[in-house]
């Protein structure tokens, strides 16, 4: 059978000859059953071991985290969890200082569970790890930069794992590594503070090749063969630069053609513009071509059984074709004639031969040739001559058509080819045979010539390349359409003009070419001048160029380097022009200009400022009169008058146009400007005065007042208005009245406040007029001289009659008085001090002596404006109390009692209970204090027991039932707080099955009945094999005695099914069926 594991609330196993492991159960009432079986019917014994085990179950240890972060794991392996905080993880992070707890639940649908709690203190500390690098290439230095952070401490350990293979390959802050391949690379730092705390964070950085990579490919070629080689960047940035080994004038990748006569290593160098290079070599493999040698065998006169053969070396194996259409090596049977063979190599190269098989029993043929002069003409000759003979006569017959007979015969005007020719004798026999009229190559001509760079120069030459033709090579020169006797290849030293030459080869052939020798135009300069104006610098040359060769360059006598002079003055001026080949020119110019206008002016002023009465005197001279006069004011005279003060200009232009200007300035004194001041009248007592004070105008200055006084300044005036004029001593006037006024006396006006005790009195000054001195009185014995608002504090409660005198500077005075009163300050007074728990009620007495108004601030927050009010302080503390108190009048007075109240804080009851429900089997309880402030603890089990003074105790229930567990705990004030929570102790039911029974009346295992615990209620009903019913009973004890259906026979040796129904003390169903074996 095969094997299954199932772990559920009942488990199943079917088994062969081994051990199952079903793992650990977070739970009891778990019920293993073994059936074995097979298919007779007389069976046989089977056994079952049950040997539990499990690991323990840990409780949570809380412990101190300084660093602000750690984990909290529950046991592993658990169907769910339930955290405190929400979570339902294995695992969670705490995030601040707390007892924590998880419920555990071991499997799904199981109703048992466990609770842990453990507590955690998390510190203020904290570090977080972070860096920047750089990225780069293959070999570069790597920067890293740590920019890690801590609070509450600091750093002092950096651990870098620079390709994050669990490895620490530095431990500096800030380090630097080099990076050997290619790719991406997983950086991890971890920081460590003095104190433990850590922090790891990964970032990447990645490195590119950076480097140049490039592939050359060869080739194999035949021998006189070309092939072109290229160069292929496989991987790197640009731009490049290529150097090739063969060839160093050669640039860029290709293709560049290449052509050795043998295998040959062609080498390529590349560079970026990085500076990183590579190279690539690559073979050109040149094969030899097939070395041929050929035979023949004659044919009979006019018979086709001649042979021809070819013989080949410098390859392994080659392939024929010969003209006649053999492919082999060796031809047969073929007739008198000319023939040619192409042989191929096993590498492709390829090489032709001819051979010419003749009559070898008939007569025989030599042939000869005249090649032809010079390249193209048809001056060659072939002639054939027999030379062993046959049956004359003989008759010629030429590939070209010609014809002849005898024993020899010449063809001429041949051009270059090949002649075949076939010689017949009277018998019929034919000698054929083939010659060659060659050439040679065509006379070619070229040349560089240099030009003259001046006009008029003899620098030009010609260098002549001459090829082709028959070596040597004679020159006939004509030098500009004369005959020279200076046949050199090359020519120097020449003027311009026009240069043929005839080139005659060793044959007498020839070839001409023409050179035209140059020169620029003659450099031609002119000039246009314009003369400077009078005594100006405004002259100018204008200059004009042309011939030589552009650009040109000048260079005058007053340095400058322009083409063109402007603002010069009068002078004589040289320049020399030179063009872009260095042909100069100069020339010289002169800048002249006429005599200048002289001018001089005589003023006359004004006497009075604002006049019009100045004049100018203009003299003029030089220059070329009559002259002409343009005044900025306008005016065309030469000499101006009725002018206002002011600075006139004149501009003056003589006859030929030339100007001078002048100014000329006419003054005025500067105004007459006076100014007055009064004192007025005060108290009608005819005290005013009136000052003047005259400037500007012509010194001296006099005064003349409306009442005939002539000072400066009058006195012992009433009130009224005064005019006075000053004259200067140019008769210049100006007039002025100055007015007086009777200025009242001042007026007294005073007002004060009622204050308490120790506040100053504040007396606001209402006086008006022209105060000059005050006087006051406060009506306690000091007085003041202060004019202005005055505060006073006076020393005894009371009321006062306050005084205020004020006076001008002629000694007008007025009085006025005020009274002001000064309140006496309330004495506060307040008992009843109290300490307790809170809630604390506090019932405050006020025993100030006054009459008015109260204001409490009970040191909490809270205010009270009752004089004898009660206060509740809900808050543990100490606090202080202030009562304020208002009289009628408004004087304030406070007073504060510091920690006057004190509050102590309640504890907080509270605890847990592992486990909240247990088993009668096992009715242990732990229970776990969870108070806070607590000093003393009594606790009531809830069964009539109780235990004092233990803060963690246990408790064993005698019997089942839900029990409501009591906690009192006191402080160390006194204050005590109550915390009440139910735990449970069930029964516990089981049902043992056994499979195996005895029914053979020995005393031993004869009746088979499930062994149970804490059911109630039971049915069992046994079948056999085919399902019929042979035994039921609904008896708690009740049992199977082997029989069928209560009958007196025993039932055969078998295995049997049972089915139980039962119901728990607690009303939970339990059924199941399984198997029984009978054995006797």
């Amino acid at each position: 059978m095969g094997r299954r594991r199932c772990i559920q609330s009942v488990c199943v196993q079917e088994l062969d000859n081994g051990i199952c492991s079903v793992g650990c159960l977070y739970r009891s009432g778990v019920t293993f059953e073994f059936i074995v079986g097979d298919c007779s019917q007389g069976g046989h014994y089977g056994y079952g071991y049950v040997d539990l085990s499990c690991n323990s179950f840990d409780i949570l240890v809380g412990s101190e985290v300084p660093c602000g972060e750690t984990t909290l794991c529950a046991p592993a392996g658990a169907a769910s969890y339930q955290w405190s905080t929400g979570e339902t993880t294995e695992c969670i992070n705490p995030p601040v200082t707390d007892d924590y707890y998880v419920t555990v639940t071991p499997y799904t649908g199981v109703s048992c569970s466990a609770v842990l709690d453990t507590s955690v203190v998390i510190g203020p500390k904290s570090v977080t790890a972070d860096f920047t690098a750089t990225s780069g290439c293959i070999g570069d230095v790597i920067n890293f930069t740590d920019n890690s952070t801590a609070s509450g401490t600091t750093l002092d350990t950096w651990s870098w794992d620079f390709d994050n293979n669990g490895t620490i390959d530095d431990t500096n802050q800030n380090p630097t590594h080099i990076y050997n391949t290619a790719g991406t690379y997983t950086v991890k730092l971890t920081v460590t503070s003095p104190d433990g705390c850590t922090h790891t964070i990964t970032h990447t950085v990645t490195i590119s090749e950076c480097g140049v990579d490039v592939d050359l490919t060869g080739d194999v070629i035949c021998e006189g063969e070309c092939t072109d080689l290229e160069a292929t960047i496989v991987s790197g940035a640009g731009p490049f630069t290529f150097s090739w080994s063969h060839d160093p004038s050669l640039t860029g990748a290709g293709p560049h053609q290449v052509c050795p006569t043998v295998t040959t290593d062609y080498t390529v160098t590349i560079t970026n513009g990085s500076g990183f290079t590579d190279q690539a070599t690559a073979t050109v493999t040149v094969n030899p071509l097939p070395t041929l040698t050929t035979s023949m065998t004659g044919t009979s006169c006019g018979a086709c059984d001649g042979s021809i053969t070819v013989n080949a070396s410098g390859a392994t194996s080659y392939t024929y074709q010969w003209s006649s259409g053999c492919s082999t090596a060796t031809c047969n049977n073929v007739c008198a004639g000319p023939y040619s063979v192409t042989v191929t190599s096993d590498a492709g190269c390829v090489s032709t031969a001819s051979v010419t098989v003749t009559n070898t029993n008939g007569h025989q043929i030599e042939l000869d040739s005249t090649d032809v002069a010079c390249f193209g003409d048809c001056t060659g000759t072939a002639t054939a001559n027999v030379t062993v003979p046959g049956t004359p006569p003989y008759t010629y017959t030429w590939s070209n058509g010609a014809t002849g007979n005898g024993t020899s015969h010449t063809i001429t005007g041949l051009c270059a080819g090949t002649y075949d020719v076939t010689v017949t004798d009277a018998s019929g026999c034919e000698a054929i045979g083939s010659t060659s009229v060659n050439e040679p190559p065509a006379l070619v001509i070229s040349h560089t010539s240099v030009n003259n760079p001046c006009f008029g120069d003899a620098l030009g030459s010609i260098d002549l390349t001459v090829s082709g033709g028959t070596s040597t090579y004679t020159y006939d020169w004509d030098n500009d359409g004369t005959g020279d006797n200076n046949d050199t290849e090359d020519l120097s030293n020449l003027p311009a003009g026009t240069y043929s030459v005839t080139v005659t080869d060793a044959n007498g052939c020839t070839i001409t070419d023409q050179v035209v020798i140059t020169e620029p135009t003659q450099l031609v300069v002119s000039t246009v001048v314009t003369n400077v104006s009078c005594g100006g610098a405004d002259g100018a040359i204008n200059l004009t160029v042309s011939g030589g060769t552009t650009a040109y360059t000048f260079n005058w006598s007053n340095t400058a380097t322009t083409e063109d002079l402007t603002g010069i003055s009068a002078g004589i001026y040289t320049v020399t022009v030179t063009d872009a080949n260095g042909c100069t020119i100069s020339i010289t110019d002169t800048v002249i200009e006429p005599s200048a206008v002289v001018l001089s002016v005589t003023t006359v002023d004004n006497p009075c400022f604002g006049d019009q009465s100045g004049s100018i005197d203009l003299t003029a001279s030089g220059g070329n009169p009559g002259y002409t006069f343009n005044w900025s004011n306008g005016s065309n005279a030469e000499d101006p008058t009725g002018l206002a003060a002011g600075t006139y200009t004149v501009t003056v232009t003589d006859a030929s146009g030339c100007t001078k200007t002048i100014s000329a300035i006419i003054n005025e004194p500067a105004p007459l400007v006076i100014t007055g001041s009064t004192t007025d009248e005060s108290c009608e007592n005819s005290n005013g005065t009136a000052t003047i004070s005259a400037s500007g105008g012509t010194p001296n200055i006099g005064y003349l007042w409306d009442n005939n006084a002539t000072t400066s300044a009058i006195s012992g005036l009433p009130a009224g208005t005064y005019c006075v004029t000053a004259t200067d001593d140019n008769g210049c006037t100006i007039d002025t009245c100055l007015s007086l006024i009777n200025i009242p006396g001042p007026v007294a006006g005073i007002t004060g406040t009622n204050v308490c005790l120790g506040t100053p009195t504040d007396f606001t000054d209402l006086s008006t007029g022209n105060v000059a001195t005050c006087l006051w009185d406060f009506g306690d014995g000091t007085t003041s001289t202060t004019c202005g608002d005055q505060p006073h504090t006076y020393q005894d409660t009371g009321t006062y009659t306050v005084i205020q005198c004020v006076a001008d500077a002629g000694g007008c005075q007025h009085c006025d008085s005020t009274q002001v009163s000064v309140y006496p300050a309330p004495v506060v007074c307040f008992s009843d001090s109290l300490t307790g728990c809170v809630p604390l009620t506090q019932q405050f007495t006020n025993c100030s002596q006054f009459t008015g108004t109260c204001y409490w601030d009970f040191g909490d927050g809270s205010t009270s404006t009752d004089c004898n009010p009660s206060h509740v302080f809900t808050i543990p503390g100490c606090y202080d109390i202030t009562l304020t108190v208002t009289s009628p009048q408004g004087c304030v007075s406070s007073l504060t009692k510091d920690c006057y109240i004190e509050g102590y804080p309640w504890p907080t009851a509270d605890f847990i209970s592992n486990p909240t429900e247990v088993s009668v089997l096992d009715p242990i309880i732990d229970f776990f204090d969870k108070s806070t402030d607590a000093v003393s603890w009594e606790w009531d089990f809830g069964d009539s027991t109780s235990a004092e003074f233990i803060q963690n105790p246990n408790h064993t229930y005698q019997d089942t039932g839900c029990y409501t567990v009591r906690l009192i705990i006191e402080n160390q004030y006194g204050c005590i707080d109550t915390m009440y929570r139910d735990v449970c102790v069930k029964d516990i039911s089981s049902i043992y099955v056994p499979n195996v029974f005895s029914p053979n009346e020995d005393g031993v295992n004869d009746i088979f009945r499930p062994v149970h615990y804490g059911y109630c209620e039971l049915e069992m009903y046994i079948f056999d094999r085919w399902g019929n019913l042979i035994y039921q009973t609904t008896s708690l004890t009740g049992g199977w005695d082997g029989t069928a259906n209560n009958g007196p026979d025993p039932v055969q040796e078998d295995v049997y099914i049972w089915l139980i129904k039962a119901v728990d003390c607690n009303g939970e169903p339990w059924k199941r069926i399984g198997h029984v074996s009978v054995v006797r």
